[in-house]
């Protein structure tokens, strides 16, 4: 069960970093969004 927990505790720091932006988005390509302009 470690992993489970180790596993949502970095989707919630993902979830509280970025708020604006979707956490699907943040784990599929987390790389593309900040190299991404706006």
């Amino acid at each position: 069960m470690s992993d489970n927990s180790a596993s949502q505790g970095t989707v919630v720091v993902e979830l509280s970093t970025t708020t604006a932006t979707p956490i699907h988005e943040v784990i599929e390509v987390p790389g593309t969004i900040p190299a991404t302009p706006l």
